[in-house]
């Protein structure tokens, strides 16, 4: 859970809404949808899980 919220310049808020409302939704796609999102949301939003920086 965020402890603080994260404002991003409206020009890529606005980028990522239609990046992920633009994802195909077919079940048939090679890669799942949940990936996808968090390919959207990592590039334009720049935001990933702590777990993707090494140690």
């Amino acid at each position: 859970m965020a402890t603080s919220d994260i404002y991003l310049p409206d020009t890529d808020y606005y980028e990522l809404l239609n990046a992920l409302t633009e994802l195909d939704r077919d079940p048939a796609h090679p890669h799942p949808l949940r990936d996808r999102i968090a390919e959207v949301i990592g590039e334009i939003g720049g935001l990933w899980p702590k777990s993707v920086v090494s140690a």
